[in-house]
């Protein structure tokens, strides 16, 4: 898709991107952001109308403002991650509309405004992080109160409901990373008959069909690995039986020190994970379940 019609904001625009940074670094006019460009390796990209009828393409967050003083901060500030694919979507959630948003940044400031929409992503060929269940991200767009743009995943932000959220910045409980793929197809107990009734009627699956199902598991991204503590084979793709290993990650507590003013830190924990295996998992491609133990004998 590359380019993504927007719901219109109207803003303004800091001189100093149309003039390749050479002058105009005070100086702002009135624009309307309508668009932007997703090029995977590249910030989300907007496009603009002036008053003079000009139009401009491709400029990053940093380069907008809805307050005229607003101090510039530098990008990495606003946005976390850059574009994952050159699908993406919009949308405005009807619950999060207008709401206040919080995040902190990469400075580690926290910063607040409010929600106008949110920039999602996917890959039509099923690839790449847009679809990795693990590593996907969206990106909350940000009205800030200091007269900036944010971009932010859903991992950075806070949302103050005051209707529902009622333990606001109080987590109920520690939250992991989701690496899973559901699936409601994958269980071959009952298969849909062949049938022209319109209430689609079932059966019992023939144990030579949950056996084929239930055969030799398929490779699967590295990505997409378990991170719970269950065992499963690892390999590269470029190096075959030699590079196979068994192992698993384990879920630990880990604590790391958090500067909360100037020559002053906090410890906090954090949630890591521990490889248990040899030493090759820096270099996997894919990973498969492990088969089921040889069922103990009876006597």
């Amino acid at each position: 898709m590359l380019n993504l019609d927007l719901p219109p904001i109207e803003c303004f625009v800091r001189h100093e991107f149309m003039r390749q940074h050479t002058d105009g670094h005070t100086r702002t006019m009135p624009c309307v952001i309508f668009g932007m460009a997703s090029i995977p390796g590249q910030t989300p990209l907007f496009h603009f109308l002036a008053t003079d009828g000009g139009i401009w393409w491709r400029m990053p967050i940093h380069a907008f403002c809805h307050k005229p003083e607003a101090i510039p901060l530098p990008l990495h500030e606003l946005a976390l991650w850059d574009s994952f694919s050159h699908h993406p979507t919009v949308i405005r959630f009807s619950l999060l509309t207008n709401k206040r948003m919080t995040y902190r940044s990469r400075s580690n400031v926290e910063r607040s405004g409010r929600y106008l929409m949110t920039i999602d992503w996917a890959s039509p060929d099923g690839t790449g992080f847009a679809e990795t269940p693990g590593q996907h991200k969206c990106a909350h767009v940000i009205e800030l109160d200091d007269g900036n743009y944010a971009l932010q995943p859903n991992n950075r932000v806070w949302v103050f409901e005051p209707s529902y959220t009622t333990q606001f910045r109080q987590p109920v409980l520690e939250r992991l990373v989701s690496d899973r793929i559901y699936t409601s197809e994958d269980q071959p107990r009952h298969q849909i008959v062949n049938s022209e009734s319109y209430e689609t009627p079932m059966q019992e699956a023939s144990d030579g069909l949950e056996a084929a199902w239930s055969g030799p598991p398929m490779w699967q991204p590295i990505e997409t690995a378990p991170k719970d503590g269950t065992w499963f084979l690892i390999c590269r793709d470029s190096e075959g039986f030699e590079s196979y290993e068994v192992g698993a990650f384990d879920p630990m507590m880990h604590d790391k020190f958090v500067e909360v003013e100037c020559g002053l830190y906090r410890k906090e924990p954090y949630l890591g994970y521990e490889w248990r295996g040899f030493n090759n998992f820096h270099r996997a491609t894919h990973w498969m379940p492990l088969p089921a133990p040889p069922a103990t004998p009876t006597t």
